[in-house]
């Protein structure tokens, strides 16, 4: 691959991880539980959570 395609394929990888955690933000606050709640429901450890959506 070419830098270019690299840097591009980085940035698509990267937006997409956004978008997926600004939607598991958006449902954990849509739900109204707590993030330990919302965590054990999900399938999610709670450290996980923090560290993938640093406040």
């Amino acid at each position: 691959m070419k830098p270019s395609t690299t840097t591009a394929v980085t940035t698509v990888k990267q937006q997409m991880k956004l978008r997926e955690w600004a939607e598991q933000i958006e449902a954990r606050h849509a739900s109204g539980m707590t993030v330990q709640s919302w965590c054990a429901e999900n399938g999610m450890n709670v450290k996980t959570y923090y560290y993938s959506h640093p406040t």
